[in-house]
């Protein structure tokens, strides 16, 4: 099986954040799915007229049924493609922020906090640096450099995300 490399463990990294945000979205997406029916259509189709029946013959001809149901089959398998879709979409992410998460908590804290600084709060390396020294003491631009680089391959090394993986949860991020 084939992993990401650095670039493409920092890539998604950098994107923990909006991958958090799709995942909360798809989720709320999924548990207020609704299958709504147009029912109006279904019964002008089925009884003609506007109110659903006709008051001529009070009968269903065979045509006008199998268009209802053939309307009433496509809703439904529209509605679970759509909602595998969804399910398929929501996992994947899961799957990948739980690798990260994972990755991300087995890095020496001194990594996570200059991972975080740097990607997640977007600071320069002069930022990274006054906040570490306020906590950690004195270091240097190249020191902290060579611990966010230390801790991409970390995470890169501890997740294990296949390509493919990766692949597909890019196609959502460029959706």
């Amino acid at each position: 099986m084939n992993y990401i490399r650095y670039h493409e463990a920092e890539y998604l990294f950098k994107k923990h954040h909006t991958l958090e945000a799709i995942l909360e979205s798809l989720s709320r997406e999924l548990n207020s799915f609704s299958k709504e029916l147009d029912t109006d259509y279904i019964e002008g189709a089925l009884f003609g007229g506007g109110d659903g029946v006709n008051v001529q013959s009070n009968k269903i001809s065979d045509s006008t049924s199998r268009i209802a149901i053939g309307y009433d089959h496509d809703i439904n398998k529209d509605y679970f493609a759509t909602k595998a879709e969804i399910k398929v979409e929501l996992n994947l992410i899961s799957i990948i922020l739980d690798k990260l998460n994972i990755a991300y908590r087995q890095i020496p804290h001194i990594q996570q906090d200059i991972l975080k600084l740097y990607y997640w709060e977007e600071k320069n390396w002069d930022e990274v640096i006054d906040s570490i020294k306020k906590t950690r003491g004195f270091i240097v631009k190249k020191t902290a450099q060579r611990y966010r680089t230390l801790g991409i391959e970390n995470i890169k090394t501890i997740a294990k995300i296949d390509i493919d993986s990766y692949q597909q949860v890019v196609k959502f991020l460029d959706k």
